[in-house]
């Protein structure tokens, strides 16, 4: 079965992770993409071959050839898109933080149980095999008893990157 996939917040995150992810995926298929203007929903859907391109999120949900949205607007949208996207019968992968309080996400989590959608939250790391392998470590008792825990992890940023948040100041 292919997932179709529709984005809401076509923009940078999307751009850089997750429609490659699910163009890449052989179990999903971009279908749709929205964002606030049609000509950027346009450019976003060209790039990374979606068929459709909308400029608001209600016509996205109305259609009838996405069974999943990814969420990656800013945060304080997430609730109310989720629960239209439940309400819609289509399963949400929401951009963390997941909503702006608990009160919202307990709201997500309900509308989703409701109307037998799926809801996850964008926390990539948790797929991690490294990840993965410590925490089989950990629950199989190989390594003894774990009383603390610490981690790094680094990332490689382009250099130079004009204006980088990330990278002020970085000599």
């Amino acid at each position: 079965m292919t997932v179709r996939w529709g984005i809401i917040g076509a923009g940078d995150i999307a751009r850089k992770q997750t429609a490659r992810a699910i163009c890449e995926a052989r179990n999903a298929e971009l279908t749709a993409v929205m964002r606030r203007t049609i000509g950027g929903a346009r450019a976003f859907a060209r790039q990374f071959g979606a068929a459709k391109a909308y400029d608001s999120v209600e016509t996205l949900l109305a259609d009838p050839e996405i069974d999943a949205v990814y969420i990656a607007t800013p945060v304080y949208a997430h609730a109310e898109q989720t629960i239209s996207a439940a309400q819609t019968g289509k399963h949400v992968l929401v951009e963390k933080p997941m909503a702006m309080s608990t009160a919202e996400c307990r709201a997500m989590i309900e509308a989703c149980q409701q109307q037998g959608v799926q809801l996850m939250v964008c926390y990539h790391q948790r797929f991690n095999a490294r990840h993965q392998k410590a925490r089989e470590l950990v629950e199989q008792g190989t390594i003894g008893q774990v009383t603390m825990a610490q981690a790094r992890q680094c990332f490689l940023y382009p250099s130079p990157c004009p204006g980088g948040r990330r990278v002020r100041g970085y000599r």
